[in-house]
């Protein structure tokens, strides 16, 4: 090799790669080749849009997630790293490219079944109608249940037309970019580096379930997208009144965190410099549910029609004589050990057991750090607000309410590291007099 082609190569490794970063860049991109190679003809050919068939679809992005933590963690958040996570994605992929026009429909039965009827409705009548009577036959032109969710389907479907498979390495894709901002915020928010080392590690390990609830279908990994944008540009880019916007829109993905979404809005408004307008900027988005209702069915119902009180105790079981469910509950505490009760079998679920109980140590971290007392219920207030009700009525798809709630634990305490100059506890140009003790 001639000493040209040498300076060349080693002006590129110190450009683009720290030192050593660029072997680790090499070795995940073989492996994560490798991997695809051995799966393609478990996805080649499948017929629906999850199961273990997609086993390899998993590999590249925590892969990917994995190699931008450590090098951010070693080097830099930038937007150099970005670039590189994207690439380092689109190398692993590259043995799936003969499968991306290839179409799959919804496993039978599920809910996203159910969200492909509706925006399949929605594009071939042009209408905003959510269509749930197309499933629910004895109900009205109302929402019946979550609605948000058909409407990011039908966006696509008006996009790319099908189902192709390559869509949903697109929204992988968008799923890696929201955690490499999440982590950027991260880093630049939490002083503690013992405790920022450790959510870094619990971003890494939450990935395989997000992964997993993207290709079922379901709304929560874009519900935590949401969330994670919104607290970056509200913390990092100072996007006050576009943050207010996204959080108004997460209970159109799932109204049981109405509550929790509120608390965080108010606690934006209580340091807002202009608390009118972003209040309406937040309310606008938050009543999409009533604007439907009331011009597709006449009537003023926010709610889905599906939960009666509202949203918690599902009204579809008329049999039930108590909103209490002693067992759904301490299968529901047990959730966040990663163990699984339901119909009294003993389940652990891999996805699950992997960050859950990790939360669960570093929530008490988190906890700890936090010195004014005030501050602290703040804390535990917004937190709970989402745990609880997951913990007394959530019901199906483990673990996607525990893993909403991770998120929604990680940006309230975010929201809190950020009032203050440096970390909790020394005060903020607004909770100097109202909050944090002299």
């Amino acid at each position: 090799m001639s000493m040209t082609r040498q300076n060349r190569i080693v002006s590129l490794n110190n450009k683009w790669f720290g030192r050593y970063e660029l072997f680790l860049f090499i070795i995940i991109s073989f492996a994560g080749v490798i991997s695809s190679v051995l799966t393609y003809s478990l996805l080649d050919d499948y017929p629906y849009n999850s199961g273990k068939n997609l086993v390899g679809v998993f590999v590249p992005p925590i892969l990917t997630v994995f190699y931008l933590t450590i090098s951010g963690f070693i080097y830099k958040f930038d937007k150099i790293l970005l670039k590189k996570a994207v690439v380092l994605y689109l190398i692993q992929i590259i043995p799936f490219f003969p499968l991306f026009f290839q179409t799959f429909r919804p496993t039978t039965a599920d809910d996203f079944s159910r969200y492909y009827l509706y925006a399949k409705n929605m594009i071939e009548h042009k209408t905003f109608w959510g269509g749930d009577r197309l499933f629910f036959k004895d109900e009205g032109n109302y929402f019946v249940t979550q609605p948000g969710y058909r409407y990011f389907v039908a966006g696509q479907l008006l996009l790319f037309r099908d189902l192709y498979r390559f869509v949903s390495f697109i929204n992988v894709g968008l799923l890696i970019c929201a955690i490499y901002y999440f982590q950027k915020l991260i880093v630049e928010t939490i002083a503690d580096s013992r405790l920022r080392t450790g959510i870094l590690i619990l971003n890494v390990l939450f990935v395989p379930y997000a992964i997993k609830n993207l290709l079922m279908g379901l709304p929560e990994w874009f519900t935590v997208l949401l969330l994670m944008a919104g607290s970056y540009l509200y913390i990092i880019k100072k996007k006050e009144l576009l943050a207010m916007f996204i959080l108004g829109m997460v209970p159109f993905f799932r109204q049981n965190l109405l509550i929790t979404v509120v608390l965080l809005a108010l606690w934006i408004l209580l340091s807002s410099r202009k608390p009118v307008k972003a209040f309406i900027f937040f309310l606008v988005p938050l009543l999409l549910p009533l604007y439907h209702n009331l011009y597709f069915s006449g009537e003023w119902r926010f709610f889905v029609r599906i939960f009666n009180m509202p949203f918690l105790n599902q009204s579809m079981d008329n049999n039930t004589s108590s909103v209490i469910d002693y067992a759904l509950i301490v299968q529901n505490i047990l959730h966040y050990t990663g163990i699984d009760m339901k119909n009294g079998r003993l389940d652990i679920h891999l996805e699950a057991v992997i960050f859950l109980p990790f939360f669960l140590i570093l929530y008490f971290i988190m906890l700890k750090t936090i010195t004014p007392f005030r501050l602290k219920l703040v804390f535990i207030t917004i937190s709970l607000s989402a745990i609880v009700p997951a913990i007394l009525f959530g019901t199906a798809y483990y673990p996607r309410f525990e893993f909403v709630n991770v998120i929604i634990t990680l940006v309230t305490y975010l929201l809190l590291q950020s009032c203050t100059k440096t970390s909790i506890g020394e005060p903020s140009r607004y909770f100097s007099n109202k909050i944090v003790p002299e």
